[in-house]
């Protein structure tokens, strides 16, 4: 079989902005001024600007409020801007888009474009973003608690009368009412003595934290003769089975023929939105390419990146990992380079490194502690009434779905079913925030397809808990996605949600 690809049509002028917080707390306990990296920054944020001392968090701030305030010189943003962009540049697989299968095409001068199988319309391909801007503002962050003894930010939250010190991994310690008292009258860079898990601890009030807000706005370029408004991105190789079903989605079932044809129409309406201009193309075997190295070295590369990485966040799951690829690479060379077995080995190591970079750490546990973390953001962001939405997505949740099946025998069935519940419960709430623009189209590509009666048991779940109204008895009749999504659109939340992640997730393994 031809080698064939899978990919998204991605609108080039509505590329998603990329949000992400830097937070800094200024303490002054006896008078001596200290800066901290507050551990609830975005992740790639806080993995690179956690090397920074006090001295240079402090600089960081004054730099922030001058490019904010436009008393800056042009060079001191840029080189800020690249280390931005350094650290927290996307890739283009976190932009939704149409899915397609395609053949590729090559032009005179090496271009790539993409033909999609049914339609036959062709699109240049883009996998990268070509630049970004880059902009800062202020941003409004609530009263955090500097524990000196744990160098550990903590908020304070009430819960069902109770009141807590939460960390942002979601640790947390029931005060005493008179040190939740005192916590919450104490002057800035005040001391207070507080018993934490049985221990005192020495925790700094900070009541104006310096909150950033910090947006790259992604950019595509293509040939200056050429206007692109949509292009393939996201281009994966795509297996025999997937071009198979991919030709015969509209060979059965009422209707095919209309329906294929208008599924044509929608992805030449696409190809019709470019101007491509005159297009000379090529053999593929004219267009002078490296020679490739072989599969498992391409593959060994790959995780030895991975594992790099996954270092500055866990040095523990990183002494696990490696371990394991070192008994791997040790094995007799031939067998390495003919069984395919190894190679496999190689992909599923890949997927439990990232799986463990995003998570910090690869166990059930810490994976269930950081999944229970983005239920928090949906539930917080509801009872605030946040406009913007949550910023994990869909295309995320698919991503730690597929690392976590792909290293699913690394865990028990028993951790397996927990994990995928965890989920499953976050795939509600993106669905349901998104509900007025999610079609069945959006979804079949999705792992939201195999989980539908997993999220149907968790939406009784969250009725039980009291966070949504009634369900109609419908719920036992879908079957398939259409009737889930309208299902979904008809959910009420109650008003304030009196229920934390750890709540759901323990009453979901009940």
């Amino acid at each position: 079989m031809a080698k064939y690809f899978k990919g998204n049509i991605i609108n080039v002028n509505k590329l998603p902005n990329f949000n992400y917080d830097l937070n800094i707390i200024k303490i002054m306990p006896d008078y001596k001024e200290s800066y901290h990296l507050s551990n609830n920054c975005s992740h790639n944020v806080l993995l690179y600007f956690k090397k920074y001392s006090s001295n240079n968090l402090k600089k960081l701030v004054e730099l922030l409020k001058r490019i904010i305030s436009f008393a800056n010189n042009q060079a001191e943003k840029s080189e800020l801007d690249k280390i931005i962009m350094n650290t927290c540049g996307e890739k283009t697989d976190s932009v939704s888009g149409y899915s397609i299968i395609f053949e590729k095409l090559y032009d005179d001068e090496g271009n790539t474009y993409g033909k999609e199988l049914l339609s036959g319309a062709i699109f240049p391909i883009n996998n990268k973003f070509s630049s970004y801007d880059v902009s800062y503002s202020e941003n409004k962050m609530e009263k955090v608690y500097y524990d000196i003894d744990s160098d550990k930010i903590y908020f304070l939250v009430r819960t069902y009368g109770e009141i807590y010190l939460r960390g942002t991994n979601q640790e947390e310690y029931k005060l005493e009412r008179r040190h939740a008292i005192e916590l919450d009258v104490a002057s800035e860079s005040g001391i207070e003595c507080v018993s934490l898990g049985g221990k005192f601890h020495d925790i700094v009030v900070c009541k104006e934290p310096f909150a950033f807000k910090i947006c790259l706005s992604p950019k595509m370029t293509f040939s200056p003769n050429q206007k692109v408004d949509y292009c393939i991105s996201s281009e994966v190789i795509a297996s025999e089975l997937e071009v198979d079903n991919y030709l015969n989605k509209f060979a059965y079932g009422f209707r095919k023929k209309k329906n294929r044809r208008e599924y044509e129409q929608k992805i030449n309406n696409f190809a019709l939105s470019n101007y491509l201009g005159e297009i000379n193309f090529v053999s593929d075997s004219v267009v002078r390419t490296r020679v490739s190295e072989g599969a498992v070295t391409k593959e060994i590369q790959e995780l030895e990146f991975l594992l790099f990485r996954l270092k500055s966040v866990s040095q523990a799951d990183y002494d696990i990992l490696n371990k394991e690829y070192l008994e791997i690479l040790n094995q007799n060379e031939v067998g390495l380079h003919v069984n395919p077995l190894s190679c496999k080995t190689i992909i599923s190591l890949q997927n439990r490194a990232e799986l463990a970079f995003i998570c910090h750490g690869g166990n059930c546990k810490t994976i269930i502690s950081y999944l229970e973390s983005k239920v928090n953001n949906y539930l917080e962001n509801y009872n605030d009434g946040e406009i913007e939405k949550t910023k994990l997505t869909l295309a995320d949740l698919d991503k730690l779905s597929s690392y976590f099946l792909n290293s699913k025998n690394s865990y028990t069935i028993k951790e397996q079913n927990e994990i995928l519940r965890c989920l499953s419960l976050l795939y509600f709430f993106e669905i349901y925030e998104n509900r007025d623009i999610l079609n069945s189209n959006d979804l079949q590509n999705s792992y939201v397809a195999d989980n539908i009666k997993r999220i149907l048991v968790i939406i009784g779940v969250l009725y039980d808990e009291g966070i949504i109204k009634d369900i109609p008895n419908s719920l036992y009749d879908i079957s398939n996605l259409d009737e889930f999504l309208e299902f979904i659109k008809k959910i009420e939340f109650n008003g304030i949600i009196e229920s934390d992640g750890n709540r759901l997730i323990k009453r979901m393994q009940q």
